[in-house]
């Protein structure tokens, strides 16, 4: 069933995103319809909130959400960057978040924020844990975020090649002994497969679920915020 809000007031939750909830109920998302090409994760997310706290209530949910998000991702990034440096570099941080987080926060992107958060938490997983299986927990924060909005792809794949050099010791400015020693080339690969297999696992599972999903949203969805 539709349910059209009667408030009109600027939401983190878009209108037709109502429809998106009727058509992930009735299956029928991502196909034949020009309304849902944002990423899955976001439907699953209101769909989650709905069952909680009701459709009425999902723009007020949204948008206490989308600023606790932000919030959390202010305390990531502070940590992120004491880990690194050994300094609290707060001021600077907050900066930042100003700049290039903030901006999708004021206008309701929650699914931006939702990505930056993913994206965040995978990189203080990955980088600052000691967890066992942290590589594989970070893939699945980093696949989740793609799939929240792909504007995070290309900083997974850097934080992802990153690590893969940090773990074994490479040095980025002798590229080309790497490249020449197959056994450090396989070192390199094979850490970035780890991180690579739970966004390859989730993607196939996805992909059965929704078969037009990357249609919608890597190629309709690309030219939308």
């Amino acid at each position: 069933m539709i349910y059209i809000p009667d408030n009109t007031f600027q939401s983190a939750f878009r209108t037709r995103w109502y429809l998106c909830l009727d058509f992930l109920e009735q299956e029928t998302l991502y196909r034949d319809q020009p309304y849902c090409v944002e990423g899955l994760l976001i439907f699953l997310f209101a769909f989650v909130i709905k069952l909680f706290f009701g459709v009425e209530n999902l723009p007020v949910v949204f948008n206490f959400l989308n600023i606790l998000m932000s919030a959390i991702i202010i305390l990531i990034t502070t940590k992120i960057v004491k880990g690194e440096t050994n300094k609290d570099y707060f001021f600077i941080i907050l900066i930042l978040y100003s700049v290039f987080i903030y901006p999708y926060v004021i206008v309701g992107d929650v699914h931006i924020t939702l990505a930056a958060l993913l994206f965040f938490c995978g990189f203080y997983i990955l980088y600052h844990t000691k967890i066992k299986l942290k590589p594989y927990i970070s893939g699945i924060f980093f696949a989740l975020s793609i799939f929240a909005h792909m504007t995070t792809a290309p900083f997974i794949l850097i934080a992802i090649l990153f690590y893969s050099f940090r773990i074994n010791n490479l040095d980025f400015t002798n590229l080309e002994k790497i490249i020449k020693n197959k056994a450090l080339m396989f070192l390199g690969l094979r850490s970035m497969l780890f991180l690579l297999l739970p966004l390859l696992f989730i993607s196939i599972l996805f992909k059965v679920i929704f078969p037009n999903i990357f249609i919608y949203i890597f190629l309709t969805g690309a030219t939308l915020p």
